[in-house]
């Protein structure tokens, strides 16, 4: 785990192969680092959208390696961000009671502040902010 807070924000970013295997690895690496930053309450629905999008990057795209960081915005906000090479935007699809698939972006809409896509050179970032909740 890579944890940089030279210039800006803390950040925590890393590369994974595009394979189901390295899906569990990034989740627990960014719960982490939202832990060591003090921001248990989000870790639950943090890990539920890294874990949603680097499944669609997995499943949808043809990318040998997928980038996956977090970085704190302010002190209750961050922004999580799954980058991988296809330029093909997801589109939220209305799966059926009994489908198994097709409720990734659904989960990061209900869980995320925000959320969305950009292309970038050489393919897309999907990105969702976290905001820790007032008590």
């Amino acid at each position: 785990m890579t944890m940089m807070t030279v210039l800006g924000p803390p950040r925590y970013q890393e590369r994974y192969p595009a394979r189901e295997e390295a899906v569990p690895r990034a989740r627990r690496e960014v719960a982490r680092a939202l832990s060591s930053w003090g921001l248990e309450p989000i870790v639950q629905a943090a890990e539920s959208i890294v874990c949603e999008l680097m499944n669609n990057a997995v499943a949808h795209t043809d990318t040998a390696a997928v980038r996956v960081s977090v970085t704190r915005i302010t002190a209750t906000r961050v922004r999580l961000v799954v980058t991988d090479s296809s330029p093909v935007r997801p589109h939220a699809q209305a799966p059926g009671d009994d489908d198994e698939h097709g409720r990734g972006l659904l989960i990061v809409d209900a869980f995320a502040t925000c959320w969305g896509a950009d292309r970038v050179l050489g393919g897309k970032r999907m990105w969702a902010e976290l905001e820790v909740p007032c008590e």
